[in-house]
């Protein structure tokens, strides 16, 4: 069920897909069938809306998204593409800059969406991440949405992780990303031709089943010497080095500029970092069927599949994708480790 401005359900739906992403608006896409343009002009730009919906037919199904309409598109049928409340902060711009010096990152963030016209509550949002902000950051002219992406982009080189999101009910929250090993009380996804690992979870109720799971990242695209510069200090170093015995007999050669290279040592390093942690990041597509479609980017799910398989653990949850139509629903996700992230680290360091 789709309820329009609090007051009126939706009506000829054909499908509803839904895409959810780390530290960005939730995507919901309606489209509805438009037979003799009977429902043309019926649902406005800005227009608010809730999603109601599982994955199983049910009398009352939960509450998945509160968010509004961002465009309609009409013909045959009717494409209306909504974003959760984070979509607000992407409408205004902030029109001075509210980094000050000495200031921590979770309260520039909370000025932000505190200053939108839009009521958006601070209530569920950390006042501290232990991160003070530069004061050469300057946000001015930007969206609110994306002055918030340039601090957590600064706030998440540092080791402490932290990601905004919005709610089923349109609260805006923002809090540190737990490691996965450390949640007791993760989502359960298993294959369902096979059982739970080990007895004591056979009485698991799955969230998600596994159909299929392919490697995203980790080995495509991967390269085995890596070059870092800094032009406008000349700094330049390679790794391994071209005359080493450990430069490789079919080199795939990247290059990356790195401004926090200040010697040929520091870009030495930042060059060893590049080759060597590539593939500790390793990420995997995962495909299958939902039991609930409030699954979000930012969860931690564990895997239990059949020994040996390379999907299997807790994981965290990156990017999240489902269809619902009246013949199938379909769940893709994007799950992995974090990586820890040296040359993040280093960066973060310099600058404080």
């Amino acid at each position: 069920m789709v309820v329009v401005n609090g007051l009126h359900s939706m009506s000829g739906i054909i499908s509803i897909s839904c895409e959810r992403r780390l530290n960005a608006p939730t995507e919901m896409m309606i489209e509805l069938s438009n037979p003799r343009g009977i429902r043309s002009g019926k649902y406005q730009q800005y227009d608010t809306v809730q999603v109601f919906i599982a994955p199983r037919m049910s009398e009352s199904p939960p509450l998945i998204f509160t968010g509004f309409i961002s465009s309609v598109k009409e013909s045959e049928t009717i494409s209306i593409r909504c974003l959760d409340a984070l979509g607000y902060l992407s409408l205004e711009p902030l029109l001075s800059n509210v980094v000050s010096n000495k200031v921590d990152a979770a309260q520039v963030i909370r000025t932000i969406v505190a200053g939108s016209s839009y009521p958006l509550s601070v209530s569920r949002m950390i006042s501290q991440s232990r991160v003070i902000m530069p004061s050469n950051i300057d946000l001015t002219n930007k969206s609110r949405l994306d002055g918030i992406l340039t601090v957590l982009d600064y706030v998440n080189n540092s080791p402490r992780q932290v990601f905004i999101s919005a709610d089923a009910y349109g609260n805006i929250s923002l809090n540190t990303l737990d490691e996965p090993e450390s949640v007791d009380s993760p989502l359960i996804g298993g294959y369902s031709d096979l059982p739970l690992n080990g007895a004591v979870n056979l009485s698991k109720t799955r969230d998600f089943w596994v159909s299929r799971a392919s490697i995203a990242s980790g080995t495509d695209d991967s390269f085995n010497v890596a070059t870092v510069r800094n032009t406008s200090l000349g700094v330049s170093a390679t790794y391994p080095a071209t005359t080493s015995v450990d430069y490789p007999a079919s080199p795939v050669h990247r290059v990356f500029d790195e401004e926090g290279a200040l010697t040929n040592e520091v870009a030495e390093f930042f060059a060893q970092q590049y080759v060597k942690m590539q593939n500790l990041g390793e990420r995997f597509v995962v495909n299958g069927r939902p039991e609930r479609f409030d699954i979000e980017a930012g969860d931690v799910m564990e895997f239990f599949v059949f020994d040996g398989a390379p999907l299997i653990g807790k994981k965290r949850i990156y990017a999240v994708s489902w269809t619902w139509s009246t013949s199938a629903v379909r769940m893709e996700m994007v799950v992995g480790r974090p990586a820890p992230s040296l040359i993040g680290s280093l960066r973060f360091a310099m600058n404080q």
